[in-house]
């Protein structure tokens, strides 16, 4: 859903946003292309689950993942709860 927030909203160059928390080395404090490189995470997540999905492996094989193609920078600690979401979202439907 945050996808399509983002997609429905007009984003400036200078709109500014504050995060509730980032990943170490990361800021709180984003704009435009961060939010939009976001988009492109969540995307290639989406597809990186229903892929998995498709090949058949369980949820713990799932979530020994430590990076999502195109996103190894944003691999490591941390990357349990997005997979974790994915997978609840695209193969149990919650």
């Amino acid at each position: 859903q945050f996808v399509i927030f983002c997609r429905t909203f007009i984003l400036t160059d200078d709109t500014t946003f504050i995060c509730g928390h980032s990943a170490k080395g990361f800021s709180t404090i984003i704009y435009k292309a961060d939010v939009l490189l976001f988009i492109d995470y969540l995307t290639n997540l989406k597809i990186y689950t229903l892929a998995k999905i498709n090949e058949g492996i369980t949820k713990e094989e799932f979530l020994k993942t430590t990076s999502i193609p195109n996103f190894l920078e944003w691999g490591g600690d941390g990357i349990q709860r997005p997979l974790e979401a994915a997978w609840l979202e695209y193969k149990e439907g919650k």
